[in-house]
């Protein structure tokens, strides 16, 4: 049986490179969670910012704080799963 000696570095390269990905792949555990976005207004419905916002989740309550952006903007992430909430 003849060998093509293509075939054959073409298989060990083949091989190196399944072995590196396989090597450099994490394990990463998977996890759910959520967030929330709040915008901070004024009685007229202007933005404020740089408000402290306090977040409280209910059941286990658990506290995060974080302040709006100069737009008046928050974004938590992370949080945990379900609710109820708190602002």
């Amino acid at each position: 049986m003849r060998q093509i000696p293509y075939l054959k570095s073409l298989f060990v390269s083949f091989s190196i490179v399944a072995l590196a990905a396989f090597i450099t792949i994490p394990a990463h555990a998977q996890g759910t969670t959520s967030s929330i976005r709040v915008e901070v207004t004024d009685e007229a419905g202007n933005r404020v910012g740089n408000v402290p916002i306090q977040i409280t989740h209910v059941p286990t309550g658990r506290i995060q704080t974080v302040t709006a952006n100069a737009s008046g903007i928050a974004n938590l992430r992370g949080l945990a799963v379900g609710g109820p909430y708190e602002v």
